[in-house]
Protein backbone atom coordinates (compact mmCIF):
# COMPACT_ATOMS: atom_id res chain seq x y z
CA UNK A 1 0.00 0.00 0.00
CA UNK A 2 1.34 3.59 -0.81
CA UNK A 3 1.36 5.55 2.27
CA UNK A 4 2.23 9.03 1.97
CA UNK A 5 2.42 10.16 6.07
CA UNK A 6 5.03 12.90 5.86
CA UNK A 7 2.33 15.69 4.35
CA UNK A 8 -0.12 14.79 6.91
CA UNK A 9 -0.04 16.58 10.27
CA UNK A 10 0.19 14.74 13.63
CA UNK A 11 -4.32 14.85 14.02
CA UNK A 12 -4.42 13.41 10.26
CA UNK A 13 -1.72 10.58 10.60
CA UNK A 14 -4.11 9.75 14.25
CA UNK A 15 -7.02 9.29 11.60
CA UNK A 16 -5.07 7.20 8.54
CA UNK A 17 -3.99 4.78 12.18
CA UNK A 18 -7.57 4.79 13.23
CA UNK A 19 -9.06 3.97 9.47
CA UNK A 20 -6.46 1.43 9.22
CA UNK A 21 -7.80 -0.12 12.33
CA UNK A 22 -11.52 -0.04 10.88
CA UNK A 23 -10.39 -1.38 7.60
CA UNK A 24 -8.74 -4.20 8.78
CA UNK A 25 -10.20 -5.28 12.74
CA UNK A 26 -14.21 -4.37 12.38
CA UNK A 27 -14.29 -4.84 8.17
CA UNK A 28 -11.67 -7.47 8.01
CA UNK A 29 -9.91 -5.99 4.62
CA UNK A 30 -6.29 -6.85 3.40
CA UNK A 31 -4.22 -3.86 3.75
CA UNK A 32 -1.41 -6.05 1.99
CA UNK A 33 -2.38 -5.44 -1.42
CA UNK A 34 -2.24 -2.99 -3.15
CA UNK A 35 -4.18 0.47 -2.62
CA UNK A 36 -3.70 4.24 -0.89
CA UNK A 37 -3.31 5.88 2.33
CA UNK A 38 -3.34 9.46 2.21
CA UNK A 39 -4.47 13.31 2.41
CA UNK A 40 -6.61 14.64 -0.06
CA UNK A 41 -5.87 18.16 -0.18
CA UNK A 42 -8.87 19.70 -1.83
CA UNK A 43 -10.72 18.24 0.97
CA UNK A 44 -8.90 17.42 4.08
CA UNK A 45 -9.82 14.19 3.78
CA UNK A 46 -8.05 11.40 5.43
CA UNK A 47 -8.66 8.68 2.96
CA UNK A 48 -8.09 4.69 2.44
CA UNK A 49 -8.51 3.29 -0.91
CA UNK A 50 -7.79 0.01 -2.00
CA UNK A 51 -7.83 -1.48 -5.19
CA UNK A 52 -10.01 -5.08 -4.74
CA UNK A 53 -12.50 -3.19 -2.77
CA UNK A 54 -15.41 -0.75 -4.31
CA UNK A 55 -15.64 2.33 -1.88
CA UNK A 56 -12.88 3.99 -0.02
CA UNK A 57 -13.06 4.89 3.18
CA UNK A 58 -12.55 8.50 4.31
CA UNK A 59 -12.63 10.93 7.44
CA UNK A 60 -13.20 14.43 7.24
CA UNK A 61 -11.50 17.31 8.76
CA UNK A 62 -13.57 18.06 11.80
CA UNK A 63 -14.36 14.48 13.27
CA UNK A 64 -13.50 13.08 16.34
CA UNK A 65 -11.56 9.20 17.03
CA UNK A 66 -15.16 7.45 16.56
CA UNK A 67 -16.53 4.96 14.68
CA UNK A 68 -19.55 7.50 13.32
CA UNK A 69 -16.68 9.39 11.82
CA UNK A 70 -15.52 7.31 9.22
CA UNK A 71 -17.65 7.98 5.60
CA UNK A 72 -17.47 5.79 2.97
CA UNK A 73 -17.31 7.21 -0.56
CA UNK A 74 -17.89 5.20 -4.13
CA UNK A 75 -17.71 7.21 -7.32
CA UNK A 76 -19.18 5.83 -10.86
CA UNK A 77 -16.56 5.30 -13.51
CA UNK A 78 -18.64 5.94 -15.99
CA UNK A 79 -20.11 9.32 -15.10
CA UNK A 80 -17.58 10.82 -11.85
CA UNK A 81 -20.52 10.44 -9.24
CA UNK A 82 -19.37 10.61 -5.76
CA UNK A 83 -21.98 8.76 -3.19
CA UNK A 84 -20.85 9.21 0.43
CA UNK A 85 -22.45 7.97 3.42
CA UNK A 86 -22.11 7.71 7.36
CA UNK A 87 -22.63 3.65 6.75
CA UNK A 88 -20.34 2.41 9.42
CA UNK A 89 -22.17 3.53 12.22
CA UNK A 90 -25.34 1.19 11.25
CA UNK A 91 -23.18 -1.38 9.41
CA UNK A 92 -20.56 -1.90 12.84
CA UNK A 93 -19.80 -6.17 12.38
CA UNK A 94 -18.92 -8.49 10.79
CA UNK A 95 -21.17 -8.43 8.24
CA UNK A 96 -19.79 -4.53 7.22
CA UNK A 97 -17.48 -5.26 4.70
CA UNK A 98 -20.09 -7.50 2.50
CA UNK A 99 -23.00 -4.84 3.29
CA UNK A 100 -20.65 -1.88 1.67
CA UNK A 101 -19.45 -3.72 -0.99
CA UNK A 102 -23.16 -4.26 -2.10
CA UNK A 103 -24.19 -0.79 -1.10
CA UNK A 104 -21.14 0.68 -3.54
CA UNK A 105 -22.32 -1.54 -6.68
CA UNK A 106 -25.89 -0.53 -6.31
CA UNK A 107 -24.98 3.21 -6.24
CA UNK A 108 -22.64 3.06 -8.80
CA UNK A 109 -25.39 1.37 -11.06
CA UNK A 110 -27.76 4.20 -10.52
Amino acid sequence: MICDIMKMTQWEREKAVFLMDIAENRLNLDLEGYGELGLNENSGNVYLWLEDTPFTLFMPINCELKLKDVWVMAINNETGEEHERDILSEYGGTEARETLAKWAREVVKE
